[in-house]
């Protein structure tokens, strides 16, 4: 028999993290964007992030603060049209 790597079905889904703050780059796989977008997001106050020795890290707590609002704004303009 031989053995078949499993489908979609059977992968385990990706862990969430439990860290306070994440990288630049991990913020950006969080939330689907571009590393840019994560920058632009930093310099225009929308996420906070500190650095920690020679790395830079993202507040967990900014990141879903950032989401709860652009769910807010999206539910605004749903119940515009």
């Amino acid at each position: 028999m031989s053995q078949l790597s499993p489908g979609p079905e059977q992968r385990p889904a990706p862990q969430r993290t439990t860290a306070l703050a994440v990288a630049p780059l991990e913020a950006a796989r969080l939330l689907s964007v571009c590393i840019s977008t994560i920058y632009n997001l930093m310099r225009a106050g929308q996420l906070d992030a500190f650095h920690s020795g020679k790395s830079r890290r993202i507040t967990m707590r900014s990141i879903e603060a950032y989401i709860d609002r652009r769910l807010a704004v999206a539910k605004r303009k749903k119940g515009r049209g």
